[in-house]
């Protein structure tokens, strides 16, 4: 099932544009021509579904950023399924766009859809999961494996370099690979900790519990959880709890979703971290596309309005914006351990996720 939005401003507003428009010189903040000589560019937003609450996080952190460029037309679709979401872009592209954002359902499906968009110069940006083959214009992700190190470190130092560890994984993706093996290269630099178990998650809180059900009736002593989802810590929260071993654990998940990241401010036992892998990247893609297709790729135009959390500055941004690069350029998200001490910073209660 498809979702098709809409984004504009009232004539009055485009008018009044218009005029200062005219009145400006040359120059920084001066609107870039779209394709067809249009004053008001269209962007095309390509997104998942929200079954997952990562991904009704990224609709939610998409929508703060739109609602910040009042003078782009914004097309926005949602898919269920990847060959759903590969017609969706095809659709885009007939209407006519000047840029696309795409979080792709998988790394293949929608690539002919994606390669059409760059023949026509439409500007691709790629945020989170990787097509197989680099041919958007920039790519937006987080450092995988970075994540997994640095929440592996967390746990070996919380059971003080001795304790059995459970772990939990998303699924058949390269994000989760990535965070997996660095977790485990960790775990393994260190005798003292014992994996038991690898279960699959699937990034999803009732698989999570079942998993991690069966972890609690097979082990009577388990330390940590590694669950790798802040969806899946919940669903192992769940299962702990029924059994009455909350007691005897902590659970790290990771993406930074407000409830998880909330209870870490309140200092919860159970929750005493986790890692960020926030869904506002998305708002980082979409600022950029911006920057693209309205400021001829100065990316300075819209640097003040990337999500602070996120810990970019002015220079992590220097040339990501440029039109029609010669190959993928890659904005790789610096990955922070969430704790007390800072979980202020990354807690957003209205957010869904």
């Amino acid at each position: 099932m498809s979702m098709l939005v809409r984004f504009h401003i009232p004539m009055v507003l485009f008018a009044a544009w218009l005029i200062l428009a005219g009145c400006g010189s040359e120059g920084e903040g001066d609107r870039r021509l779209s394709r067809d000589g249009d004053t008001r560019p269209t962007v095309g937003v390509s997104l998942p579904g929200d079954g997952q609450k990562w991904h009704a996080g990224v609709h939610w952190w998409a929508e703060q950023a739109m609602a910040e460029h009042s003078e782009v037309d914004w097309l926005v679709q949602r898919a269920e399924h990847a060959s759903e979401q590969a017609a969706q872009i095809d659709d885009m592209l007939k209407q006519g766009i000047d840029a696309l954002i795409i979080l792709a359902l998988d790394e293949d499906t929608s690539l002919a859809s994606v390669r059409h968009a760059t023949d026509v110069d439409v500007y691709v940006v790629s945020v989170d999961r990787a097509l197989h083959e680099p041919i958007a214009d920039l790519f937006v992700t987080g450092d995988h494996a970075a994540f997994g190190r640095v929440s592996a470190e967390f746990i070996v130092q919380q059971l003080d370099f001795q304790g059995r560890v459970v772990i939990l994984r998303g699924g058949p993706t390269a994000g989760d690979r990535m965070r997996y093996e660095a977790a485990m290269e960790v775990f393994g630099a260190h005798p003292g900790i014992e994996v038991l178990d690898t279960l699959p998650g699937e990034g999803d809180r009732e698989q999570s519990a079942e998993a991690m059900r069966t972890a609690l009736a097979e082990h009577d002593t388990i330390g940590a959880v590694w669950a790798g989802d802040d969806e899946m810590a919940l669903g192992v929260e769940e299962a702990v709890l029924a059994a009455g071993r909350a007691d005897e654990m902590l659970i790290l998940g990771g993406g930074g979703m407000s409830q998880i990241v909330g209870r870490v401010k309140e200092q919860d036992p159970l929750f005493p971290a986790t890692v960020a892998y926030s869904p506002a990247m998305m708002a980082v893609a979409v600022h950029l596309a911006v920057a693209e297709v309205l400021y001829d790729g100065d990316e300075q135009a819209v640097a003040a309005m990337i999500p602070a959390h996120l810990r970019l500055d002015a220079g992590d941004l220097l040339g990501l914006a440029e039109p029609r690069p010669t190959e993928q350029r890659r904005l790789i998200l610096p990955v922070q351990l969430i704790t007390q001490d800072n979980a202020a910073d990354y807690h957003f209660p209205d957010s869904v996720y």
